[in-house]
């Protein structure tokens, strides 16, 4: 069967249910053309919005985008917009406040620490001290791991040797 490429217009034999007439073509169509549909749904186009952080204006790369690239450049970044409210400035601003490591010990941070009460920001942490740090906030933890370590059972460990 013979048949007409789309992309560029030329002829050719058509083999079980090829469009184009060559990968290439097949490739070059799918990526020049905007994603507007999803599964034939015609969808309507993005409109310029303006940053729910900063106030600037952009074009949204998808209906679920309300950041600038400035304020949320990846899914990092969006993240923390998202859940704290900090753009991707003021995590730098802290991450250097803190020379760039933990603010108790001095791993690289991963985790930003926050007041759940009042919802402020305190500071970036690994992993470990956050942890950590959500135990010692429980109400009497502390007292009682002081406790623990402090009791006297009068059991001595044997090790074998």
């Amino acid at each position: 069967m013979v048949k007409t490429c789309p992309r560029c217009q030329k002829e050719f034999v058509a083999r079980r249910r090829s469009k184009y007439c060559s990968k290439e073509c097949g490739w070059r169509s799918k990526a020049g053309q905007p994603v507007l549909a999803a599964r034939g749904v015609n969808r309507k186009p993005l409109t310029q919005r303006s940053c729910k952080h900063c106030g600037t204006s952009f074009w949204p790369d998808n209906a679920r985008q309300h950041w600038c690239l400035e304020c949320g450049p990846d899914d990092f970044f969006r993240k923390l917009l998202y859940r704290y409210g900090l753009s991707k400035q003021e995590y730098d601003f802290l991450l250097t406040k803190q020379n760039g490591t933990c603010a108790l010990c001095e791993k690289k941070p991963q985790v930003v620490d926050h007041d759940h009460k009042t919802d402020k920001i305190r500071g970036l942490l690994c992993h470990g001290c956050n942890s950590a740090l959500n135990r010692v906030e429980v109400f009497g933890w502390v007292a009682k791991a002081f406790a623990y370590l402090l009791q006297d059972l009068g059991l001595k460990a044997r090790y074998r040797r």
